[in-house]
């Protein structure tokens, strides 16, 4: 297949890459050595907080808010050209505050409204003690419905996605990338080259030369069942811990953050840490059960995600760390922004 755009890394930043891409009109090659969104992105908890992620960083915080304008119209598209959920719904998200120096920080936030404890208490009866609460307009997907929905939606506009297969070295001449070398030897090649390679982006030569380093953060997440009469709808956000409701009464208990190497294994501390955080923030919640556990690695990289051109006919977009799911609708368009600048 001779592709206008050969996709690296089939997670959820390198899958809405190469849907925008086709619905430019590109012919799309996307090359993932697992399974699509198997690295990060399936194992995501899906919560889309511009206000909340971006608290501290303005920059961020506006390139956060421009995918979550997005985001409509985005899953809109993806679930009309696929025939498959993507999870997309609007909710609110809590971010409770415990201490007193935290809630004058949300008291001066510019995002929601502010409520005192007993406020909170009157709208969340089951949560734990607290200093105050900031509650504003949020949204959510489920990764593992947007990932499938995303790759069915590729496929049936003529995309080939090739999985199980890494690829093991960037073939690189005078005018940019000639080829990528396959780990069965095998070469693939395009007009135009895009790396969405997570976490695994600084195991690649070629990329470690041109600045692109990132580092895997494990982060674990435990699956509950909500129990009781009225389940939890809308996102409760502490300091180090969260509550994400996916639909029905199934719920997202989140997230350590480790640095572990590659290691994707859940550790009964990390459950711990989880459960332990749980009993402070919702202790309501001590009665749902206990469904799953998993761990992903996220793509930490300092400085944030980095979203350039790095050679004559490639582009980078990787380190998106924990927001890979929310920052996807926008990376995708300064992506082919900048894949359009190529001749």
């Amino acid at each position: 297949m001779n592709a206008d755009l050969v996709v690296v890394g089939g997670g959820v930043i390198g899958l809405s890459c190469a849907w925008r891409a086709q619905r430019q009109g590109m012919q799309v090659l996307v090359l993932e050595a697992r399974g699509p969104g198997e690295g990060t992105s399936r194992r995501a908890a899906g919560m889309l907080l511009p206000d909340v992620e971006g608290e501290h960083d303005a920059d961020e915080r506006a390139f956060g808010r421009r995918s979550y304008e997005l985001y409509p119209a985005f899953a809109q598209e993806v679930e009309a050209a696929s025939d498959l959920p993507t999870g997309y719904r609007g909710c609110r998200c809590y971010l409770v505050a415990h201490v007193p120096e935290r809630a004058e920080a949300l008291r001066r936030m510019e995002w929601g409204e502010f409520l005192l404890p007993a406020a909170l208490k009157a709208q969340l009866p089951g949560i734990g003690q607290s200093a105050g609460a900031r509650l504003g307009d949020a949204a959510q997907v489920e990764p593992r419905q947007l990932i499938a929905a995303l790759a069915a939606a590729l496929r049936k506009g003529g995309a080939a996605i090739e999985t199980g297969l890494a690829v093991e070295s960037v073939q690189a001449g005078p005018q940019g990338v000639e080829g990528l070398r396959m780990a069965d030897g095998s070469l693939r090649q395009g007009r135009r080259y895009l790396f969405a390679t997570g976490a695994w982006s600084g195991t690649l030569p070629y990329l470690q030369g041109r600045g692109v380093v990132t580092e895997p953060v494990r982060g674990e997440i435990v699956t509950l069942e909500d129990t009781g009469d009225e389940p939890l709808q809308d996102i409760i956000f502490g300091q180090g811990i969260y509550l994400a409701p996916k639909g029905g009464r199934r719920v997202y208990l989140g997230a350590t953050e480790e640095r572990a190497g590659f290691d994707e294994r859940p550790t009964a501390e990390g459950c711990l840490n989880l459960l332990a955080g749980l009993k402070g923030l919702y202790p309501a919640a001590l009665r749902f059960e206990v469904r799953e556990t998993w761990a992903g690695l996220r793509p930490f990289r300092a400085g944030g995600p980095m979203i350039a051109r790095i050679d004559g006919n490639a582009v980078v977009a990787a380190g998106h760390h924990r927001n890979g799911i929310l920052l996807a609708p926008a990376t995708a368009e300064r992506a082919l922004g900048l894949l359009g600048e190529i001749g």
